[in-house]
């Protein structure tokens, strides 16, 4: 049995004799490898004006800056958003247009386009807002505003509500019935409204310069990395490496992979990504923006300050997850914990966690006195949203989808909640066995545990949602030796005997798990370069075993 709890699932049982090639070809179901491995180019990109609007949007863009009138690009405050905001500020600035920027603060505000920054842009005579990863569900505001002279131009990707905004322009790939890629991120959608503004203005050849903020939205906020989301990033990645932008530069320098080679999207997953994040869940989100738009030294003082958010994140992160580990019942069938000072732009972090670790759905709660914010993580095949929707009449509101949702309730009612969803949860989990499924490409043969083997299974890049990292099963393995590693030594070195050859290994956050691994027979690893002392050596990393 899975040491995690999970549910092994082999994409593809290998023939006898069949190369690891041709294997992973078919257990990715690539079916076309000269596009799918084919060098990524500028012109592999759709026709942003497919989109219905655009030509809409990009003409009223124009005209706005022809006559000096004031633009506003209003973003949502994580990564999809603020990089996608900086690109459309940066874009307009360029073609030469009077812009500015509004992003909602998450813990005073919450998601979407609120009223009091409408009545403020009408107050100040703003003549567009251009909304960024958001609008879509926000038909009251949009109507407010189109009622009072500011014409809205909405760009999103998200659900398409039953009452679509009466925008002045909507850009959404759902709602562009010739536009053929439907999966954009935020960021990647006002990275079409860019591509059009430059190429309506004579400036096309300028379009690969912003892709690279485009790429960080569209890794970080987990789309599907397929179709044009595959060749946003595969530019974007290149890009990173010349990149523009002075802000994006000296964070990449903070990490230390500046000039390391060459960028992968774990480089935007958890590196870059962890800090843009770390200002709008814990502080302003206005450090994210200002830092992708600062120049020179600002935007070395700038990247300095959301390095110390993302440090005191992590710290947060921790100290939250300790508390909330020491409060939980692992007896009842989900997991339902509140703390006072446990940030709402924490709590999913931590629900997360718990979900991961233990396997089961996680609702952790901010305690703010009177009321609770909270953030649902859940398992395949336990809706979080069908759950809360049990206690949707105490609920002040609630929203999201299968695995991930978020809500809010007054305290008067955190009893009935908790008795509800924990009622709710046993009869579920009587009549259905929930489990996190764990993909694996193929058995992996002893032969095939090399670097060159590696350079194969590293061509299938850029990894991400829909086209993960792969993952391998090794049968009949014998661990010869381990040692714990790490400051708090919660990590594992191992050594593993597979076929005829010893092979070196890491375990991270495996500590744990040490003596059961002595008796394990069936690993489930990642292949990974370990550069060291001027050597690069293969490292077996462990992900589960049985």
């Amino acid at each position: 049995m899975s040491i995690l709890g999970k549910e092994w699932q082999l994409n593809y049982k290998r023939q006898p004799g069949e190369t690891l090639w041709s294997t992973l070809l078919a257990a990715r179901t690539v079916e076309n490898p000269g596009t799918f491995f084919a060098e990524a180019k500028v012109s592999d990109l759709h026709d942003p004006f497919l989109f219905k609007d655009m030509e809409r949007a990009t003409t009223r863009i124009q005209n706005a800056i022809n006559a000096r009138e004031r633009i506003v690009v209003y973003g949502d405050y994580d990564v999809d958003g603020t990089s996608g905001t900086a690109l459309l500020v940066h874009t307009l600035r360029f073609i030469g247009a009077e812009v500015s920027y509004r992003i909602p603060h998450r813990l005073k505000d919450g998601y979407g386009l609120h009223k009091k920054y409408i009545d403020e842009l009408i107050e100040q005579n703003v003549a567009i807002v251009i909304t960024v990863d958001l609008g879509i569900s926000c038909p009251a505001e949009v109507a407010h505003a189109q009622e009072n002279n500011l014409d809205v131009i909405i760009t999103d990707h998200h659900t398409i509500p039953s009452k679509i905004p009466e925008a002045f322009a909507i850009l959404h790939p759902n709602l562009a019935p010739d536009y053929p890629f439907k999966k954009l991120s935020g960021s990647g959608v006002a990275f079409k409204l860019a591509c059009a503004l430059l190429i309506k203005t004579e400036n096309e050849d300028l379009i690969p310069r912003f892709i690279d903020l485009a790429s960080l939205g569209t890794v970080a906020d987990c789309v599907p990395l397929i179709g044009e989301n595959r060749t946003i990033v595969k530019l974007g990645l290149k890009q990173l490496e010349k990149t523009h932008w002075d802000g994006l530069r000296a964070i990449l320098e903070r990490t230390g992979s500046y000039d390391k080679g060459a960028f992968t999207s774990d480089t935007i997953g958890f590196q870059i990504g962890p800090r843009l994040n770390a200002s709008g869940r814990i502080d302003d989100p206005y450090w994210t923006l200002q830092t992708l738009l600062a120049e020179g030294q600002d935007a070395h003082e700038k990247s300095q300050k959301l390095e110390e958010l993302n440090l005191k994140r992590r710290k947060m992160t921790e100290e939250i997850l300790k508390e909330a580990e020491a409060s939980i019942d692992l007896s009842k069938a989900i997991i339902i914990a509140a703390g006072k000072g446990w940030s709402s732009g924490i709590v999913g972090l931590i629900a997360g966690r718990l979900q991961e670790k233990y396997q089961k759905p996680a609702f952790i709660m901010e305690d703010r006195g009177d009321s609770l914010v909270g953030s649902a993580r859940s398992l395949p095949g336990f809706h979080a949203v069908h759950a809360l929707k049990i206690t949707e009449h105490i609920l002040v509101g609630f929203g999201g989808h299968e695995q991930a949702a978020g809500f809010h309730l007054k305290k008067e009612n955190l009893e009935e909640f908790t008795t509800k969803l924990h009622e709710y949860a046993e009869a579920f989990m009587k009549k259905n066995i929930i489990k996190s499924p764990l993909k694996l490409d193929c058995v992996l043969n002893p032969e095939e545990l090399t670097l060159a083997d590696l350079d194969k299974i590293s061509s299938f890049a850029p990894f991400g949602m829909a086209n993960p990292k792969p993952l391998f099963l090794l049968e009949n393995a014998k661990i010869i030796s381990t040692r714990l590693v790490g400051k708090d030594q919660k990590h594992l070195k191992f050594t593993v005997k597979y076929g005829k050859e010893l092979f070196p290994g890491i375990a991270f956050n495996f500590a744990e798990h040490e003596d059961a691994l002595w008796k394990a027979n069936n690993l489930v690893i990642e292949l990974k370069k370990n550069h060291w002392k001027g050597e690069t050596k293969l490292d077996l990393g462990l992900v589960d075993f049985s």
